[in-house]
């Protein structure tokens, strides 16, 4: 059992996830679900205190990004920043 457990744990390493709505419902379920198999996990809503929270919980792979994902602008410099922050400075 403790194979297949690790196995689940490392099933996304290295994967990046961005999930929207992921402050509570099948969103908040969907980036339990990559960040607890390895994934590093951008969680996208906009209650960003609620994310912090979450974060908090799941800890190092996760990230809170406040964003209402109907502003067209405000989603894609989310976007953007998460792929920043999971990727980092390219030299």
């Amino acid at each position: 059992m403790a194979s297949s457990t690790a196995a689940a744990a490392s099933e996304f390493q290295g994967f990046r996830v961005i999930v929207t709505g992921a402050s509570s419902g099948i969103g908040l379920a969907t980036a339990r679900y990559y960040h607890e198999r390895g994934a590093s996990v951008a969680l996208l809503a906009r209650r960003k205190a609620v994310l912090d929270t979450i974060v908090a919980e799941l800890g190092e792979r996760a990230l809170a990004v406040g964003v209402d994902v109907t502003n067209e602008a405000a989603l894609k410099s989310a976007i953007e920043e998460s792929v920043r922050l999971f990727v980092g400075p390219r030299v």
